[in-house]
């Protein structure tokens, strides 16, 4: 006879879910807590705790984060290898509620992270049951993602647009804050190290598709990514005109 057991098993994809739940559930706990307690972790130089105002341009808005240094030893030797000049970056974001604004109002108030492009090679997010993540469309048109806390996102970064010469677009993507509940997403960022030279791969350029960007190293592009605003387009200090082809030629 086989007796049913009165805990049911656990497969790799309850438990995956499990250890997420339970993340949502500290750093919900940790941003509730006041603002002097929260701020004995930080300030986020690189890694702990922050709150900054940043927005459409990167002066308004309102953002709080952690952002916390992933663990070589538990992830493979590539990504290890990927990691080991400039260690990928684990971040956790909270937008408090903002409520004498409306959901539906477009005024910059709703603004919790402003329109802005991930300089990295690849983003994986994942957030709580609250909308609030908007992309824009070619034609500058701003849509909202709605919220999948059982999913994740992955959201091309500037490196990987210039790997695949243009194939796969940078998305331009920002937050807008909650007139009722606190949003809170959490984002891994996958980057190459500092001295590691970024440029189209050989089988995304030909005669017919030339190079669209100059060869530059993963810590030049975060020099001159920091160097700017964020809403700016950091991609086109290294683009390749038309006419550049011309005088290479």
């Amino acid at each position: 006879m086989v007796v049913p057991s009165p805990t049911p098993m656990r497969t790799k994809k309850t438990r995956a879910l499990g250890v997420v739940a339970r993340l949502e559930e500290e750093g919900l706990d940790f941003f509730a807590k006041p603002a002097a307690e929260k701020e004995r972790a930080g300030p986020a130089t690189p890694f702990g705790y922050g709150c900054k105002n940043i927005g459409c341009n990167g002066d308004v808005g309102e953002l709080e984060f952690l952002l916390l240094q992933t663990n070589p030893a538990s992830i493979s030797e590539r990504s290890r290898t990927i990691s080991s000049s400039d260690p990928a970056k684990f971040r956790v974001n909270h937008y408090p509620a903002v409520k004498e604004v409306k959901d539906w109002d477009p005024s910059p108030k709703r603004i919790g992270f402003g329109e802005h492009s991930d300089p990295q090679i690849l983003t994986i997010l994942r957030s709580n049951d609250v909308a609030g993540l908007q992309i824009c469309l070619r034609d500058g048109l701003w849509v909202p993602v709605p919220p999948d806390p059982t999913g994740f996102f992955l959201i091309v970064g500037d490196a990987l647009q210039v790997l695949t010469n243009g194939r796969l677009a940078s998305v331009r993507h920002r937050a807008v804050a909650n007139s009722t509940k606190a949003r809170m997403s959490t984002m891994y960022f996958g980057a190459p190290p500092l001295n590691a030279w970024i440029s189209p791969l050989p089988e995304m350029v030909s005669p017919q598709n030339p190079s669209q960007y100059k060869p530059f190293t993963w810590g030049e592009f975060k020099k001159a990514a920091y160097s700017l605003r964020l809403g700016d387009t950091r991609l086109d200090l290294f683009k390749i005109h038309a006419t550049d082809h011309k005088i290479g030629s």
